[in-house]
Protein backbone atom coordinates (compact mmCIF):
# COMPACT_ATOMS: atom_id res chain seq x y z
CA UNK A 1 0.00 0.00 0.00
CA UNK A 2 1.27 3.49 -1.18
CA UNK A 3 1.42 5.27 2.41
CA UNK A 4 2.84 9.07 0.66
CA UNK A 5 5.83 8.61 2.92
CA UNK A 6 8.25 9.37 0.04
CA UNK A 7 10.73 11.76 0.67
CA UNK A 8 9.19 11.90 4.33
CA UNK A 9 12.82 12.14 6.66
CA UNK A 10 12.51 9.90 9.56
CA UNK A 11 14.32 9.21 12.61
CA UNK A 12 14.16 5.17 14.38
CA UNK A 13 16.25 4.83 17.40
CA UNK A 14 17.44 1.17 18.28
CA UNK A 15 17.34 0.66 14.67
CA UNK A 16 20.00 -2.03 14.08
CA UNK A 17 17.46 -5.09 15.16
CA UNK A 18 14.22 -6.34 16.33
CA UNK A 19 11.48 -3.77 16.31
CA UNK A 20 13.65 -0.93 15.14
CA UNK A 21 14.87 -2.72 11.88
CA UNK A 22 11.65 -3.61 11.17
CA UNK A 23 9.88 -0.19 11.64
CA UNK A 24 13.79 1.64 9.62
CA UNK A 25 13.06 -1.39 6.34
CA UNK A 26 9.32 -0.61 6.08
CA UNK A 27 9.35 2.84 6.29
CA UNK A 28 12.52 2.88 3.24
CA UNK A 29 9.72 0.66 1.32
CA UNK A 30 7.26 3.30 1.53
CA UNK A 31 9.70 5.53 -0.06
CA UNK A 32 10.75 7.88 3.64
CA UNK A 33 14.66 8.79 3.85
CA UNK A 34 15.92 7.55 7.25
CA UNK A 35 18.23 7.94 9.89
CA UNK A 36 18.68 5.02 12.09
CA UNK A 37 20.41 5.63 15.58
CA UNK A 38 22.26 2.54 17.87
CA UNK A 39 25.24 2.00 19.73
CA UNK A 40 26.51 -0.12 16.46
CA UNK A 41 24.63 -1.64 13.31
CA UNK A 42 24.25 -5.32 12.35
CA UNK A 43 24.14 -7.00 8.97
CA UNK A 44 20.43 -6.91 8.93
CA UNK A 45 20.54 -3.06 9.05
CA UNK A 46 23.70 -3.18 6.39
CA UNK A 47 21.45 -4.95 4.12
CA UNK A 48 19.48 -2.08 3.79
CA UNK A 49 22.05 0.66 3.10
CA UNK A 50 21.00 3.04 0.20
CA UNK A 51 20.89 6.62 -0.89
CA UNK A 52 17.77 6.60 1.78
CA UNK A 53 19.64 5.24 5.11
CA UNK A 54 22.39 7.01 7.08
CA UNK A 55 23.07 4.61 10.01
CA UNK A 56 24.77 6.89 13.30
CA UNK A 57 26.22 5.11 15.82
CA UNK A 58 25.67 6.29 19.13
CA UNK A 59 24.80 5.48 22.36
CA UNK A 60 21.49 7.08 23.51
CA UNK A 61 22.17 6.93 27.89
CA UNK A 62 24.24 9.99 26.84
CA UNK A 63 22.20 13.18 27.04
CA UNK A 64 23.49 14.73 23.85
CA UNK A 65 22.94 12.15 21.64
CA UNK A 66 19.22 12.22 21.02
CA UNK A 67 19.55 15.67 19.91
CA UNK A 68 22.77 15.15 18.00
CA UNK A 69 20.44 11.97 16.02
CA UNK A 70 17.97 14.67 15.24
CA UNK A 71 20.10 17.22 14.31
CA UNK A 72 21.75 14.79 12.41
CA UNK A 73 18.88 14.14 10.38
CA UNK A 74 18.18 17.55 9.23
CA UNK A 75 21.49 18.12 8.52
CA UNK A 76 21.60 15.08 5.83
CA UNK A 77 17.87 15.35 4.48
CA UNK A 78 16.84 18.76 5.08
CA UNK A 79 14.02 18.38 8.24
CA UNK A 80 12.40 15.86 10.21
CA UNK A 81 8.31 14.27 9.47
CA UNK A 82 8.66 11.47 11.93
CA UNK A 83 10.35 10.23 14.96
CA UNK A 84 10.10 6.69 16.32
CA UNK A 85 11.33 6.42 19.73
CA UNK A 86 12.00 2.53 19.92
CA UNK A 87 15.18 2.13 21.86
CA UNK A 88 14.37 0.59 25.50
CA UNK A 89 14.56 -2.23 27.63
CA UNK A 90 17.77 -3.19 29.65
CA UNK A 91 19.80 -0.64 29.79
CA UNK A 92 23.62 -1.59 28.73
CA UNK A 93 25.40 -3.97 31.04
CA UNK A 94 21.88 -4.52 33.05
CA UNK A 95 20.06 -8.00 32.63
CA UNK A 96 16.60 -8.85 33.18
CA UNK A 97 14.02 -10.32 34.16
CA UNK A 98 14.04 -9.46 37.68
CA UNK A 99 11.05 -10.99 39.32
CA UNK A 100 10.41 -8.46 42.13
CA UNK A 101 10.36 -5.16 43.38
CA UNK A 102 13.24 -5.93 45.74
CA UNK A 103 15.43 -6.84 43.15
CA UNK A 104 15.78 -3.76 41.73
CA UNK A 105 17.99 -1.47 43.77
CA UNK A 106 18.65 2.03 44.46
CA UNK A 107 21.18 1.86 41.36
CA UNK A 108 18.91 0.49 39.10
CA UNK A 109 15.88 2.93 38.66
CA UNK A 110 18.30 5.46 37.49
CA UNK A 111 19.75 3.84 34.22
CA UNK A 112 16.34 1.86 33.21
CA UNK A 113 14.63 5.57 33.23
CA UNK A 114 17.67 7.27 31.31
CA UNK A 115 17.25 4.59 28.54
CA UNK A 116 13.62 4.19 28.90
CA UNK A 117 11.68 7.47 29.60
CA UNK A 118 14.85 10.29 29.32
CA UNK A 119 16.33 9.16 26.10
CA UNK A 120 12.67 9.25 24.10
CA UNK A 121 11.74 12.62 25.63
CA UNK A 122 15.16 14.22 25.16
CA UNK A 123 14.51 13.02 21.28
CA UNK A 124 10.98 14.55 21.47
CA UNK A 125 12.31 18.02 22.67
CA UNK A 126 14.86 18.26 20.16
CA UNK A 127 12.36 17.22 17.38
CA UNK A 128 8.87 19.01 17.67
CA UNK A 129 10.88 22.59 16.59
CA UNK A 130 11.91 20.76 13.54
CA UNK A 131 8.30 19.43 12.65
CA UNK A 132 6.62 22.24 13.74
CA UNK A 133 8.97 24.75 11.09
CA UNK A 134 7.51 21.93 8.41
CA UNK A 135 3.81 22.62 9.18
CA UNK A 136 3.48 18.88 11.74
CA UNK A 137 5.10 15.52 11.77
CA UNK A 138 4.52 12.40 13.38
CA UNK A 139 5.97 10.89 16.96
CA UNK A 140 5.70 7.17 17.91
CA UNK A 141 6.92 6.09 21.01
CA UNK A 142 7.06 2.36 21.56
CA UNK A 143 6.01 1.42 24.96
CA UNK A 144 4.96 -1.67 26.73
CA UNK A 145 2.05 -3.85 27.68
CA UNK A 146 3.47 -3.34 31.11
CA UNK A 147 2.77 0.37 31.18
CA UNK A 148 -1.36 -0.53 31.36
CA UNK A 149 -1.15 -3.82 33.29
CA UNK A 150 1.50 -4.21 36.11
CA UNK A 151 3.94 -6.73 37.15
CA UNK A 152 5.94 -6.89 39.53
CA UNK A 153 8.65 -8.95 36.80
CA UNK A 154 10.80 -5.36 35.80
CA UNK A 155 8.54 -3.22 37.72
CA UNK A 156 11.40 -0.35 37.18
CA UNK A 157 10.95 -1.14 33.52
CA UNK A 158 6.75 -1.40 33.47
CA UNK A 159 7.18 2.07 35.61
CA UNK A 160 8.79 3.95 32.87
CA UNK A 161 7.15 3.08 30.02
CA UNK A 162 4.22 4.03 31.98
CA UNK A 163 5.54 7.65 32.26
CA UNK A 164 6.44 7.37 28.65
CA UNK A 165 2.89 6.90 27.92
CA UNK A 166 2.01 9.81 29.93
CA UNK A 167 3.75 11.58 28.65
CA UNK A 168 2.52 10.72 25.01
CA UNK A 169 -0.84 11.42 26.19
CA UNK A 170 0.20 15.08 27.33
CA UNK A 171 2.38 15.39 23.88
CA UNK A 172 -0.76 14.61 21.76
CA UNK A 173 -2.93 17.30 23.33
CA UNK A 174 -0.96 20.06 23.57
CA UNK A 175 0.53 19.52 19.68
CA UNK A 176 -2.32 17.76 17.86
CA UNK A 177 -3.69 20.70 17.29
CA UNK A 178 -0.45 22.38 15.44
CA UNK A 179 -0.55 18.90 13.15
CA UNK A 180 2.11 16.74 15.19
CA UNK A 181 0.43 13.42 15.82
CA UNK A 182 2.16 11.86 18.87
CA UNK A 183 1.35 8.23 19.45
CA UNK A 184 2.58 5.25 21.59
CA UNK A 185 1.91 1.42 21.19
CA UNK A 186 2.20 -1.01 23.76
CA UNK A 187 3.07 -3.97 22.82
CA UNK A 188 3.46 -7.59 24.78
CA UNK A 189 5.97 -10.34 23.84
CA UNK A 190 7.70 -9.75 20.90
CA UNK A 191 9.82 -12.13 19.34
CA UNK A 192 13.33 -10.32 19.74
CA UNK A 193 16.60 -11.29 20.49
CA UNK A 194 16.48 -10.24 23.88
CA UNK A 195 14.03 -13.73 23.93
CA UNK A 196 15.77 -15.81 21.28
CA UNK A 197 19.48 -15.36 21.33
CA UNK A 198 21.78 -17.37 23.33
CA UNK A 199 21.51 -16.73 26.87
CA UNK A 200 18.88 -14.82 26.27
CA UNK A 201 15.16 -14.90 28.34
CA UNK A 202 13.96 -18.08 26.99
CA UNK A 203 17.25 -19.91 27.60
CA UNK A 204 16.76 -18.27 31.29
CA UNK A 205 13.40 -19.68 31.31
CA UNK A 206 14.32 -22.80 29.59
CA UNK A 207 16.79 -23.62 32.41
CA UNK A 208 14.38 -23.44 35.31
CA UNK A 209 11.75 -24.72 33.49
CA UNK A 210 14.00 -27.65 32.03
CA UNK A 211 12.94 -27.50 29.17
CA UNK A 212 14.45 -26.22 25.28
CA UNK A 213 14.12 -22.27 24.18
CA UNK A 214 11.75 -23.65 21.11
CA UNK A 215 9.44 -24.92 23.53
CA UNK A 216 9.61 -21.94 26.05
CA UNK A 217 9.21 -19.77 22.97
CA UNK A 218 6.17 -21.55 21.41
CA UNK A 219 4.70 -23.08 24.62
CA UNK A 220 5.34 -22.22 27.96
CA UNK A 221 4.93 -18.25 27.83
CA UNK A 222 2.68 -17.68 25.42
CA UNK A 223 0.17 -20.35 28.11
CA UNK A 224 1.64 -18.67 31.21
CA UNK A 225 0.67 -14.92 29.72
CA UNK A 226 -2.46 -16.21 27.91
CA UNK A 227 -2.11 -14.97 24.92
CA UNK A 228 -5.08 -14.81 23.63
CA UNK A 229 -3.22 -15.01 20.13
CA UNK A 230 -1.39 -18.07 21.38
CA UNK A 231 2.34 -16.73 19.97
CA UNK A 232 4.73 -14.07 20.23
CA UNK A 233 4.02 -10.84 18.11
CA UNK A 234 6.21 -10.25 15.24
CA UNK A 235 8.66 -7.50 14.82
CA UNK A 236 7.04 -6.77 11.61
CA UNK A 237 3.65 -6.71 12.80
CA UNK A 238 4.58 -4.11 15.08
CA UNK A 239 6.73 -2.25 12.27
CA UNK A 240 3.29 -2.31 10.26
CA UNK A 241 1.11 -0.60 13.34
CA UNK A 242 3.79 2.06 13.44
CA UNK A 243 3.87 3.05 9.98
CA UNK A 244 -0.19 3.00 10.15
CA UNK A 245 0.27 5.82 12.91
CA UNK A 246 1.55 8.29 10.07
CA UNK A 247 -1.21 10.80 9.20
CA UNK A 248 -0.76 9.68 4.98
CA UNK A 249 -2.59 6.78 6.00
CA UNK A 250 -5.84 8.43 6.78
CA UNK A 251 -5.47 10.68 4.16
CA UNK A 252 -4.83 7.84 1.71
CA UNK A 253 -7.67 6.12 3.20
CA UNK A 254 -9.93 9.19 2.72
CA UNK A 255 -9.55 9.49 -0.66
CA UNK A 256 -10.12 6.21 -1.93
CA UNK A 257 -13.55 6.48 -0.24
CA UNK A 258 -13.88 10.15 -1.88
CA UNK A 259 -13.40 8.73 -5.00
CA UNK A 260 -15.52 5.89 -4.27
CA UNK A 261 -17.86 7.43 -3.31
CA UNK A 262 -18.12 9.92 -5.84
CA UNK A 263 -17.96 7.53 -8.42
CA UNK A 264 -21.48 5.83 -7.37
CA UNK A 265 -23.03 9.08 -6.50
CA UNK A 266 -22.16 10.41 -10.35
CA UNK A 267 -24.15 7.10 -11.64
CA UNK A 268 -27.19 7.06 -9.08
CA UNK A 269 -27.62 10.70 -10.39
CA UNK A 270 -27.18 9.57 -13.71
CA UNK A 271 -29.64 6.84 -12.96
CA UNK A 272 -31.86 9.14 -11.56
CA UNK A 273 -33.46 6.99 -8.75
CA UNK A 274 -34.78 4.38 -11.66
CA UNK A 275 -36.72 7.12 -13.55
CA UNK A 276 -34.12 7.00 -16.84
CA UNK A 277 -34.58 4.31 -18.88
CA UNK A 278 -31.26 2.31 -19.90
CA UNK A 279 -29.81 1.44 -23.45
CA UNK A 280 -27.37 -0.79 -23.61
CA UNK A 281 -24.72 1.98 -23.60
CA UNK A 282 -25.66 3.09 -20.25
CA UNK A 283 -25.91 0.18 -18.65
CA UNK A 284 -22.21 -0.98 -19.59
CA UNK A 285 -21.12 2.31 -17.94
CA UNK A 286 -23.40 2.10 -14.86
CA UNK A 287 -21.45 -1.93 -14.44
CA UNK A 288 -18.15 -0.24 -15.18
CA UNK A 289 -18.80 2.71 -13.13
CA UNK A 290 -19.64 0.51 -10.08
CA UNK A 291 -17.22 -2.05 -10.40
CA UNK A 292 -14.22 0.46 -10.82
CA UNK A 293 -15.43 1.99 -7.23
CA UNK A 294 -15.92 -1.52 -6.20
CA UNK A 295 -12.69 -2.16 -6.86
CA UNK A 296 -10.95 0.52 -4.61
CA UNK A 297 -13.18 -0.24 -1.72
CA UNK A 298 -11.78 -3.67 -2.08
CA UNK A 299 -8.13 -2.71 -2.20
CA UNK A 300 -8.48 -0.05 0.68
CA UNK A 301 -9.96 -3.37 2.72
CA UNK A 302 -7.79 -5.74 2.01
CA UNK A 303 -5.21 -2.82 2.87
CA UNK A 304 -6.71 -2.34 6.05
CA UNK A 305 -7.02 -6.22 6.82
CA UNK A 306 -3.68 -7.56 6.04
CA UNK A 307 -1.34 -4.95 7.85
CA UNK A 308 -4.08 -4.32 11.08
CA UNK A 309 -5.02 -7.22 11.00
CA UNK A 310 -8.30 -6.24 13.00
CA UNK A 311 -11.56 -8.76 13.04
CA UNK A 312 -14.05 -7.25 10.51
CA UNK A 313 -17.54 -7.76 10.07
CA UNK A 314 -17.29 -8.78 6.42
CA UNK A 315 -15.65 -12.03 5.46
CA UNK A 316 -12.58 -12.90 2.73
CA UNK A 317 -13.94 -11.35 -0.56
CA UNK A 318 -17.35 -9.78 0.73
CA UNK A 319 -17.73 -6.96 -1.59
CA UNK A 320 -17.22 -10.07 -4.45
CA UNK A 321 -20.12 -11.74 -3.20
CA UNK A 322 -22.33 -8.93 -2.35
CA UNK A 323 -21.57 -6.67 -5.05
CA UNK A 324 -20.29 -8.59 -7.89
CA UNK A 325 -23.35 -10.89 -7.65
CA UNK A 326 -25.69 -7.92 -8.07
CA UNK A 327 -23.83 -6.68 -10.53
CA UNK A 328 -24.35 -9.43 -12.91
CA UNK A 329 -28.37 -9.32 -12.35
CA UNK A 330 -28.40 -5.99 -13.79
CA UNK A 331 -29.92 -6.06 -17.27
CA UNK A 332 -30.30 -3.64 -19.99
CA UNK A 333 -33.14 -1.38 -19.44
CA UNK A 334 -33.61 -2.52 -15.67
CA UNK A 335 -33.36 0.36 -13.69
CA UNK A 336 -34.64 -1.36 -10.46
CA UNK A 337 -31.77 -3.72 -10.22
CA UNK A 338 -29.44 -0.96 -11.16
CA UNK A 339 -30.95 1.57 -8.15
CA UNK A 340 -30.68 -2.01 -5.92
CA UNK A 341 -26.89 -1.96 -6.51
CA UNK A 342 -26.22 1.54 -6.08
CA UNK A 343 -28.08 1.53 -2.99
CA UNK A 344 -26.40 -1.77 -1.77
CA UNK A 345 -23.03 -0.45 -2.46
CA UNK A 346 -23.18 2.91 -0.65
CA UNK A 347 -24.33 1.05 2.47
CA UNK A 348 -21.20 -0.88 1.86
CA UNK A 349 -19.38 2.19 1.48
CA UNK A 350 -20.56 3.49 4.99
CA UNK A 351 -19.43 -0.15 6.53
CA UNK A 352 -16.02 0.29 4.94
CA UNK A 353 -15.93 4.46 6.43
CA UNK A 354 -16.72 2.94 10.00
CA UNK A 355 -14.07 -0.06 9.26
CA UNK A 356 -10.95 2.40 8.19
CA UNK A 357 -12.20 4.79 11.17
CA UNK A 358 -11.70 1.72 13.22
CA UNK A 359 -8.25 1.33 12.04
CA UNK A 360 -7.37 5.00 12.56
CA UNK A 361 -8.65 5.41 15.64
CA UNK A 362 -7.66 7.22 18.86
CA UNK A 363 -4.48 6.15 20.22
CA UNK A 364 -5.47 4.55 23.54
CA UNK A 365 -8.44 2.53 21.65
CA UNK A 366 -5.39 0.73 19.36
CA UNK A 367 -3.03 0.86 22.37
CA UNK A 368 -6.18 -0.96 24.33
CA UNK A 369 -6.36 -3.68 21.45
CA UNK A 370 -2.12 -4.31 21.35
CA UNK A 371 -2.12 -4.88 25.23
CA UNK A 372 -4.72 -7.75 24.88
CA UNK A 373 -4.28 -9.04 21.91
CA UNK A 374 -0.27 -9.14 21.15
CA UNK A 375 0.79 -10.74 24.13
CA UNK A 376 6.44 -6.23 26.94
CA UNK A 377 8.83 -5.34 24.34
CA UNK A 378 11.11 -7.93 25.32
Amino acid sequence: MDLQLSDRVAVVTGASKGIGLAVTRTLLEEGAKVVAASRKSSPELDALAGDNLVHVPVDLMNPEAPGQVVDHAVEVFGGLDILVNNAGGPPPGVSLPRGSFLDAGEDDWGPMFEFNLFSPVRAIRAAIPHMLRRGGGSIVNISSGNARQPSPINVDYGAAKAALSNITKVLSGEFGPQGIRVNSVMPGVVRTDWWTEEGGVADKIAAQAGTSRDDVLDNLVPSMLNLSTGRFVEPQEIADTVVLQQPNFTAVAQADLVSAHSAVAAVDQAVDKGKVQLDKGSAADLIKSIADARDRVQDLYDAVRDQLDIPLQFGDNWVGRSISRRLRDVAVGDQQSAVFVIREFMEVLEDVEGTVRQASRSTEDLDDDLAHTMGGKG
